[in-house]
């Protein structure tokens, strides 16, 4: 059984039992048009189904944060780096917002290849401070907030 997109073949399955699966994790976001065709054999003649609209939406995401140093001096350099981790795979692009509480630190943006994106400030507020990073996501990827990490200033 060729399992097809329009005019182009995806992949095939096995017949068994009068059924065939073919299972993908590639494509794309958008939508597509499945026909399954059967080639016919000596005593069965060839056929394909009716379209199948297939729907892919944006892969949703979860972003985690850590600091380089935790507790930290007045004036000493920490570096927030947070972590997006796309749920199929892929490459996840766009940026990074740091906030400590409702005030914006910076932002940063995502390699592609190492999925974070960092933000370096010498000023975290003395005391606690609760320190989030929210992906914005992207055309593929959905937004994603952090935990919540407690930077302490002594």
């Amino acid at each position: 059984m060729t399992f097809l997109n329009g005019t182009a073949t995806l992949g095939t399955g096995t017949l068994s039992g009068g059924k065939a699966t073919y299972t993908t994790s590639t494509l794309a976001k958008g939508s597509y048009n499945i026909t399954a065709s059967y080639g016919g054999a000596t005593y069965f003649t060839a056929s394909t189904s009716a379209v199948l609209t297939q729907t892919v939406g944006k892969a949703s995401t979860s972003t985690t944060l850590v600091s380089s140093r935790n507790p930290s001096n007045p004036g000493q350099k920490v570096t927030f780096t947070a972590t997006v981790t796309p749920a199929y795979g892929g490459n996840p692009t766009g940026t990074v917002t740091f906030k400590s509480g409702t005030t914006v630190l910076g932002t940063g943006t995502v390699n592609a290849s190492t999925h974070e994106a960092t933000f370096c400030t010498t000023t975290p507020p003395a005391g606690t401070s609760s320190i989030r990073a929210s992906y914005g996501g992207n055309s593929d990827y959905t937004v994603s907030t952090s935990a919540v990490l407690k930077q302490v200033v002594k």
